[in-house]
């Protein structure tokens, strides 16, 4: 089964039917600093990297692939991906006569999804309709997001505690958004007829135009950082919220909304038990199901992350890396469908005065439980290097669920 064959039917019933941090705090009187991020990743609590790999590189998903999945899920299966990329500049002894301020600006990329499905949607999606005859599957609920934007910010970081506020103008790509409260489909005696009640509603960014823009808005960027003491050993908080923000799409966005009883008997017998060829001719099936797009403006908020970052505890060395604390414990959600709060707790090693690593755990985000690794490198006194696999499990195995990788680079002078 190809990827944009599968990829369609998820797209059709499911709307029918932790990153990088921005806060510093290594070299904190730094006279002017450049951090550059990135990250990228997918994960779920069912859908095998076996599953995700080969519907990304397209061909054939063999039996065996599909139903290692199809056995993982329950009441509640999640996925989603998040790429992302920052490079931010701070500079300057004071701002507006305050010696403690200076101004920054940052670039960003982001693309994510999210999404949250019922098990008989992706049994239909991947295995057809077959075992669904003279039965109902029920496809819902399900809910479905995706967007991909960039975002010029501008604003002012305390050099002493790296805390700051931004403003960002925000530049939206595309946008696909479903939402699906109930989706039963069943399916007549040798596939003679087709009856969906389906209650939902989905929306997509404009498909006609190919401007790079395709909607404009604006969002926040606040991080407060203060250092405290905890039963005796010092530490640091910080509590931020990124990208909360909107993009109003352009007036070509595309919408369906249908809350209405189907019945489609319009696909010879032999067709309608496999379902392999009801991708042929996308718009003719949406106009037999009378999903027609209707055309409007449209508003989505931005998948923004609000987090919590508790570091506190000396390491054992009296010379390591700057900023860093023997554990960290960090909170975090993110808006978007299927995500839960992830929570990662952390123990870090110095090997060297300029060496240090990471081993924890983590749970939520669109998986469970992970084991969490990393290094961090300081060299020449103005460059650190870091490294973290968010699912250390996941990126060596073929069937586990979830790869991830974060990188950050920091020059301070």
């Amino acid at each position: 089964m190809g990827m944009n064959n599968c990829l369609w039917y998820i797209s059709l019933f499911l709307p029918m039917a932790a990153a990088a941090q921005q806060d510093s705090g290594s070299a904190p009187q730094a006279l002017h600093r450049l951090t550059i991020e990135a990250f990228g990743g997918y994960d779920s609590n069912v859908l095998g990297n076996d599953l995700v790999l080969g519907l990304y590189r397209g061909g054939t998903v063999s039996n065996e692939v599909r139903n290692n999945s199809l056995n993982r899920m329950g009441d509640v299966n999640r996925g989603g991906y998040l790429l992302q990329g920052r490079a931010t500049y701070a500079w300057g002894d004071s701002l507006f006569g305050q010696p403690r301020w200076m101004p920054r600006i940052s670039l960003a990329y982001t693309s994510a999804m999210g999404m949250r499905f019922a098990k008989d949607a992706y049994s239909i999606a991947f295995f057809g309709n077959a075992p669904f005859e003279e039965t109902t599957a029920h496809l819902a609920p399900g809910e479905l997001f995706a967007t991909t934007f960039q975002s010029l910010s501008f604003g002012i970081e305390d050099r002493a505690t790296a805390s700051f506020i931004e403003l960002s103008l925000v530049s939206g790509q595309n946008f696909n958004a479903a939402r699906v409260s109930n989706a039963d489909l069943y399916t007549a005696e040798d596939g003679r007829y087709l009856d969906l009640d389906l209650d939902g509603s989905f929306h997509r960014s404009d498909t006609a135009t190919s401007s790079y823009t395709l909607g404009l808005g604006a969002a926040i960027n606040i991080t407060w950082c203060r250092p405290l003491h905890v039963l005796g050993a010092s530490g640091k908080l910080s509590i931020g919220i990124t990208d909360l923000g909107f993009i109003r799409w352009n007036a070509s966005s595309l919408s369906i909304s249908k809350d209405s009883s189907i019945r489609y008997d319009g696909i010879e017998v032999q067709d309608i038990l496999d379902l392999d060829n009801l991708v042929i001719n996308q718009a003719s099936l949406q106009d037999s199901l009378g999903l027609g797009y209707g055309k409007g403006s449209y508003n989505t908020l931005l998948p923004f992350e609000a987090k919590g970052r508790l570091m506190l505890g000396k390491l054992r060395r009296a010379a390591h890396l700057p900023g860093m604390f023997a554990y960290e414990i960090s909170v975090g959600q993110r808006y978007l469908p299927g995500y839960l709060p992830h929570v990662e707790v952390r123990r870090n090693f110095v090997f060297s005065g300029c060496f240090a690593g990471q081993a924890g755990v983590a749970y939520g985000g669109f998986g469970g439980w992970r084991a969490t690794a990393g290094v961090d490198a300081l060299f020449l006194d103005r460059y650190r290097l870091g490294v973290h696999v968010p699912n250390a499990v996941g990126l060596c195995s073929k069937r586990a669920p979830g790869k991830a990788l974060s990188v950050r680079l920091e020059v301070a002078w």
